[in-house]
């Protein structure tokens, strides 16, 4: 309808025909605005396609159930990494596609009694049966009336996580068991981990090492030599192999082979370094004595004439 200003207004309208001894006498209509209800009605379009597009689009699995934890809703995501269809899922038990199901019934349980729960590791099975190590986020949706509508749990596959761990538990195990002091310096020369052979070598513990600068182990004597050597390998982006002296925390000096390797970040620039530390003290006293011994010995063969190899 055309309001007297002009403006036009969306109207929904009844209309009845009366009649008077048998004829039709006129039309009785009734005419209501609803404009602000199609608004609303436009607006509640927007916002659920906005949240189905929020749900389609999500980085992680979204997989919704009712009150009895029988799934009713997935995403794509959902599908990707099950490799089932929704119309696979729905209506399937949630339990049914993990390997522990009393685990998953326990995480919603908590879910339903605080409202939610968060980075709950569980382990998906898919239609292949492959096993994927997953993180649950679990939250409970309701009716109006506060009684629970069902459930809805964010699943991200965290295999790479569980792999990198795994990774650095060996790595962990292996420098913790070396023979070698290991250790890893920032590029300002602060320590920053410390194995068991380091403190065996050093005398350090890692409390006492680590946050503290390696500047410590070295002679003062020697402190400018390992600033130029530190300085002329960090230029070159490869490890670096060499001989000198450290010193313990009972100020007595040992001999180390030392190989200082750069660590690099996402952007290919040294971030850290690995250091492994040899000791070499019972080859360099070995090599004084032969050394010692061959002089005295070759003295005497120049006196007699003898021809000695050197």
């Amino acid at each position: 309808m055309r309001a007297a200003s002009g403006r036009q207004i969306l109207v929904s309208f009844n209309a009845s025909v009366f009649s008077r001894e048998g004829t039709v006498s006129g039309i009785f209509g009734v005419a209501r605005d609803v404009t602000e209800q199609r608004s609303i009605q436009h607006k509640l379009a927007e916002e659920r396609q906005y949240s189905r597009s929020l749900v389609e689009f999500s980085p992680d699995a979204l997989l919704v159930t009712n009150s009895d934890l029988i799934l009713t809703d997935i995403n794509e995501q959902s599908g990707r990494l099950t490799g089932y269809r929704r119309d696979d899922l729905v209506g399937v038990a949630l339990a049914s596609i993990f390997t522990e199901p009393e685990r998953i019934r326990e995480v919603v349980r908590r879910a339903l009694e605080t409202e939610l729960v968060r980075e709950a590791e569980a382990c998906l099975l898919t239609r292949t049966t492959e096993e994927i190590p997953v993180s649950l986020n679990a939250s409970v949706f309701k009716n109006d009336d506060g009684t629970v509508r069902g459930v809805i749990i964010g699943v991200r596959d965290i295999s790479e996580q569980k792999r990198g761990e795994k990774e650095r538990s060996l790595l962990a195990s292996i420098v913790g068991a070396s023979g070698d002091a290991i250790y890893s310096e920032s590029t300002d020369l602060t320590v920053t981990s410390w194995n068991a052979a380091a403190e065996r070598l050093f005398g350090y513990s890692a409390d006492e090492m680590i946050g503290r600068n390696v500047a410590m182990l070295v002679p003062l004597a020697r402190r400018a030599e390992m600033l130029e050597q530190l300085s002329a390998g960090s230029h070159t982006g490869k490890a670096e192999h060499f001989e000198t002296t450290r010193q313990r925390k009972d100020g007595s000096s040992v001999e180390v082979l030392i190989t200082r390797s750069p660590i690099f970040d996402s952007a290919s620039k040294a971030a850290s370094f690995s250091v492994i530390a040899h000791d070499i003290s019972a080859s360099k006293h070995l090599e004084a004595e032969l050394t010692a011994a061959r002089d005295p010995a070759l003295e005497a063969a120049r006196e007699v004439g003898v021809s000695w190899p050197t």
